[in-house]
């Protein structure tokens, strides 16, 4: 859970770092509720993680969002 966050800081997007990083908290207390193993949880934090990088930065950068909606402009 550390590296995208440390990538989101680096690229100035911290607002949004700090609204996936609980989003993906809730995330992992429903997988863990739930049963799932380790290798669900991390693949869980990779598959949001790389869906949303893109577009995150895009909008930090063409259009200087300041939101920490990290769905903005995804779905």
């Amino acid at each position: 859970m550390g590296s995208f966050f440390r990538i989101f800081l680096f690229l100035g997007m911290w607002r949004k770092a700090i609204a996936l990083v609980l989003f993906l908290f809730a995330i992992k207390v429903v997988l863990v509720i739930c049963g799932a193993t380790g290798g669900a949880v991390g693949g869980a934090y990779a598959a949001f993680s790389m869906t949303l990088a893109n577009p995150a930065y895009y909008l930090h950068r063409v259009k200087k969002s300041k939101s920490f909606n990290i769905f903005e402009r995804v779905f």
